[in-house]
């Protein structure tokens, strides 16, 4: 089995783009770096990466070419200990995106892929088998992608200043804050009226102008919530109808709380001059069904907006 006819099979799987090599690591082994773009051009207050739960949808592609590889040597050992899969796991998969020639670092720090774009999610195949490697080896391991131009746009554009050339301050970055308990109150001015996450390096970025788009059939597609969240479901939702509503989405992890999303909804009605409704639902609270710890979390958010305690 060469590269090419595992890259190509990738494809075939509704992988967006694959690549295959052997690394230092893992010299005993070939490593295929895949990814599958979410680029969506729908507006809307969720943004394209978590609109569908991409990672495990390139989980199971991942998982169907190891079986794929498996079958083909005829290897009748369990799928264990022939192949495994890493999306979002334990294993950095843009380090070895990089190193296997998948791509390279954009200056917003994600990986860059020739014909893809930098909106993917990534992900990695480890085979317990050396596969033929055809293709002209790249240099290896965090190369900067040609695809990038240093134009700073990225930059420039990053709502908080939390994307640098150095890295990201996670303390500032919109995306990081608007999944964790502990938001940054000093970024409540800067998130606008989000529901969720951002996406503003990604978008600006040129290298994104003409990079492929998500699958067309995206509905079908496993945890796909649309592009857009009702705010006005604020008032009909009672704690565990925000994780039923999010099912098998990222949204509705076991590590995200599921106050967060009355939280950004609250935040975003603040910021379009609803404090009203901010009041409302804090008088309201007993309404929701959440703990005593949950309802003083609320109302302590609830009061920092309509203080305007971040100022």
């Amino acid at each position: 089995m060469t590269d090419i006819q595992i890259e190509e099979q990738a494809q075939k799987l509704g992988i967006s783009k694959a690549a295959v090599n052997h690394l230092h690591d893992w010299p005993d082994k070939t490593v295929v770096a895949a990814c599958l773009s979410y680029r969506d051009d729908t507006p809307g207050n969720i943004p394209a990466y978590t609109r569908v739960n991409y990672y495990r949808v390139l989980s199971k592609m991942l998982h169907k070419l190891g079986k794929w590889l498996k079958h083909s040597h005829n290897d009748n050992r369990s799928d264990s200990e022939v192949f495994r899969t890493s999306v979002n796991g334990v294993l950095n998969d843009k380090i070895i995106a990089a190193a296997v020639g998948l791509g390279g670092f954009a200056d917003n720090h994600l990986i860059a892929v020739d014909g893809v774009g930098s909106m993917t999610v990534l992900g990695t195949l480890i085979i317990d088998k050396k596969c033929e490697i055809t293709k002209p080896q790249s240099q290896l391991c965090n190369e900067h992608s040609p695809l990038c131009n240093h134009c700073g746009v990225c930059f420039a554009s990053c709502p908080t200043g939390a994307l640098t050339p150095t890295g990201v301050d996670k303390h500032r970055c919109l995306q990081h804050n608007s999944s964790v308990l502990d938001f940054n109150t000093d970024l409540i001015p800067f998130w606008g009226t989000r529901f969720f996450g951002c996406s503003v390096c990604t978008d600006c970025c040129p290298i994104n102008d003409n990079a492929q788009l998500c699958s067309s059939n995206q509905e079908s597609l496993t945890g796909y919530i649309g592009s857009s969240f009702d705010m006005a479901q604020l008032w009909h939702f009672r704690k565990g109808d925000y994780k039923a509503h999010f099912r098998a989405n990222q949204l509705a992890a076991t590590w995200m709380e599921e106050i967060i999303h009355p939280r950004n909804i609250l935040t975003s009605l603040h910021n379009a001059g609803r404090d009203d409704d901010v009041a409302r639902y804090a008088a309201e609270i007993d309404k929701y069904g959440w703990s005593d710890e949950e309802k003083r979390y609320l109302l302590h958010w609830c009061r920092i907006l309509l203080n305007k305690e971040y100022i």
